[in-house]
């Protein structure tokens, strides 16, 4: 995810409930790629920054902020698909709990 969109300089904002662990292997795999990151705070709200600033481009897998995001004209690079590949939890998830997906919600990405 990283790798393939990533640009010179990143920000990051952690989902609060992160360790210490993945937010330093997540660090760690920018610097990998002789990337810039800036971590925001966890006291910054994102909806405030996607309310404020326009052209922004937010990229995830599942956050509520990307639909968030999207509603407010950003670019979004949803990696949902990721995510259902590599976890049967998750899959498991969807099937249960009926959550409709970013690329089912939005048919235009």
């Amino acid at each position: 995810l990283i790798s393939e969109n990533s640009h010179a300089h990143n920000y990051v904002k952690f989902h609060p409930a992160q360790t210490c662990e993945e937010r330093k292997a997540i660090i760690g795999s920018f610097k990998k790629n002789h990337k810039q990151v800036e971590v925001m705070s966890d006291d910054i709200p994102m909806e405030y920054i996607i309310i404020q600033f326009k052209n922004l481009t937010f990229v995830g897998f599942t956050s509520s902020l990307l639909y968030y995001a999207h509603d407010f004209g950003h670019k979004v690079i949803c990696k949902e698909t990721l995510l259902l590949k590599a976890s049967n939890e998750f899959r498991n998830y969807l099937d249960t709990c009926g959550f409709q997906t970013f690329a089912e919600t939005y048919s235009d990405v």
